[in-house]
């Protein structure tokens, strides 16, 4: 039983440190999408102009950044609550099936967005990697949180 706990939360940190390292990277890259950005116009009356233009990050890195986040906070209730509920003596088999069907919901639907995440920025890649490291970086975290 102790070596289940410990794998247990060997594989819980390993996810908490993949989606910190996720939520780092995916923000990093929907920030550099965000802001304004000067763009040149031509035209056959007045010639070049330039004017700014507001740009929003794809929608796909706005959900990477909600699902680094969902990851973090799905593991962390795993890894304290069981502790919690033993330091308050609450320990029940009841409990413990609640708890475990609670965190078999909750980690099916992190499946979900993580395949949803993956899957949708390797079809904006187009199937193949990218010249910028930061998207190849992002893909393979999300792979591995997958």
């Amino acid at each position: 039983m102790l070596a289940l706990s410990i794998i247990l939360c060997v594989l819980l940190g390993t996810s908490l440190v993949f989606a910190i390292v996720e939520l780092g990277l995916s923000a990093f890259v929907a920030a550099a999408y965000s802001g304004t950005q000067r763009v040149t116009t031509w035209s056959a009356y007045s010639g070049y102009s330039y004017r700014q233009i507001d740009v929003d990050p794809p929608a796909i890195l706005v959900f990477l950044v909600f699902s680094s986040v969902w990851t973090i906070l799905v593991t962390v209730a795993a890894l304290v609550l069981p502790w919690y509920y033993s330091r308050k003596g609450f320990v029940t088999a009841k409990l413990n099936t609640v708890l475990a069907a609670i965190f078999v919901a909750a980690y099916f639907v992190t499946m979900v967005f993580w395949l949803a995440c993956f899957a949708d920025l390797a079809t904006l890649l187009g199937g193949a990697t990218s010249v910028n490291p930061y998207y190849n970086a992002v893909l393979a975290f999300g792979v591995l949180l997958w």
